[in-house]
Formats: C-alpha cells, sequence, structure tokens
C-alpha cells in the first residue's frame, strides 16, 4: 500500500505539506503559495510528529498562530 501525501493549510497563504520519502522518511515543507519556502527530510516516530514539525515551521517561519480557520491535515494527491 502506498502512503499517502498529507496538507493543511494555515489561513489562505500558507500550507504545510508532509510527503512519503523513497527512503522510509518523512519530507516535511512549507508553502507560501505556490513556492516551497522550506523542506526537511528525516525520519519521524509517527506521521503525527512529522505533521507537528511541519506545523512548527509554519509557526517559526510566518509567525503563524493558529486558529479555528486553520484546516485539518488531510490527505491530497500532487
Amino acid at each position: 500500500m502506498a502512503l499517502r501525501r498529507w496538507r493543511r493549510t494555515h489561513g489562505s497563504e500558507f500550507r504545510a505539506h508532509v510527503d512519503p520519502g523513497d527512503d522510509a522518511r518523512w519530507i516535511v515543507s512549507i508553502w507560501q503559495g505556490d513556492t516551497c519556502v522550506q523542506q526537511k527530510k528525516r525520519r519521524f516516530r509517527m506521521l503525527t510528529d512529522a505533521q507537528a514539525s511541519a506545523d512548527t515551521l509554519v509557526r517559526e517561519q510566518f509567525a503563524h498562530e493558529c486558529d479555528p480557520a486553520c484546516g485539518d491535515w488531510g490527505p491530497y494527491s500532487a
């Protein structure tokens, strides 16, 4: 079974992505519009750890504070 890609919107401008790598790692990235701003590839114990790492990158890079307008994590196709 193929691993899913995950994404979460942070307001209308920012997105956090978690994509499976080809070597049992997750690729965590943050996006502003159509531009990937930062990416890191590492092993995470659980998918939720990778998602939390992506959320942290959004907060650090954009001084973003999540609120109810932020979306939930959900699968997507590239």
